[in-house]
């Protein structure tokens, strides 16, 4: 199997751009390998200026005439099967001892296992002692979170720890996103690559320098991710009816017949 080099499209690529490439090795194997960065970028609508970045995405890929390695899928969460658990133990314990046998049991030598406020107490008065146990358990868990983590489906999903963090930087440094082994037989081999982004995350802010939005509401917003979302849309030239959701970087090999 020999794939072409990948044809990379990024219309917007300082809000989107990944670059794609192939590993050819041995047995009919190839690794693919993405480069994938995110920024913000500033697009008109009606006469004004917004600052458009994006707070989650999903990168997906489409194939024919080749199957996913398993376990060779970048960002995959393997989780232990054994998990940590430390216990603390406290005794905890009361009781009464009368001086007369606090006295019997300083005189058979047993005394030394008394506190000393017992061998002291007067004759005829009773001391006390105590000791504690109590138990509790504690569990070490530590929790990990990924910027980049694999779903099932073929898909991974791109996002920051802190909520409404816009993706800022290069997520995925020409790293394999996966290996894949051509199938016997097959007749056409290829490899398509998608970045998405739905029109609620996407983060949209007007940019005052250059024309200030007057009067905004969440309504207003939301009306106008709408339209933002759209125009990137046919932005992007593309043939399906936008339904909320932005194909923003697209990435495709086929075999070089």
């Amino acid at each position: 199997m020999k794939l072409k080099k990948p044809e990379n499209s990024n219309p917007v690529a300082d809000l989107s751009d990944m670059q794609s490439s192939v590993g050819h090795r041995e047995d009919d194997k190839v690794d693919f390998k993405v480069e994938l960065t995110f920024g913000s970028s500033e697009i008109p609508l009606d006469g004004r200026i917004f600052e458009v970045a994006v707070r989650k995405a999903v990168l997906r890929l489409q194939y024919e005439g080749v199957d996913i390695d398993p376990g060779s899928r970048y960002g995959q969460r393997k989780l232990e099967n054994e998990i940590s658990t430390s216990v603390t133990t406290t005794d905890k314990s009361t009781g009464q001892i009368s001086a007369s046998a606090a006295a019997k049991a300083k005189a058979s030598g047993s005394a030394t296992t008394m506190p000393a406020a017992d061998l002291s107490a007067e004759a005829g008065a009773s001391a006390s002692y105590s000791r504690e146990r109590s138990q509790s358990r504690v569990t070490d868990h530590v929790t990990k979170t990924h910027r980049v983590t694999a779903l099932g489906g073929d898909r991974w999903q791109l996002q920051e720890p802190a909520d409404k963090a816009v993706l800022d930087g290069t997520y995925i440094h020409s790293d394999p996103l996966c290996t894949f082994t051509a199938i016997s037989g097959a007749n056409r081999h290829g490899i398509s690559a998608i970045v998405s982004v739905r029109q609620r995350d996407l983060n949209i802010v007007p940019n005052p320098d250059r024309m200030a939005l007057i009067g905004r509401t969440k309504t207003r917003d939301k009306l106008i991710a709408i339209l933002l979302a759209k125009a990137i849309h046919r932005h992007l030239e593309a043939e399906e009816t936008y339904q909320g959701l932005v194909d923003v970087s697209v990435s495709r090999c086929e075999t070089d017949d």
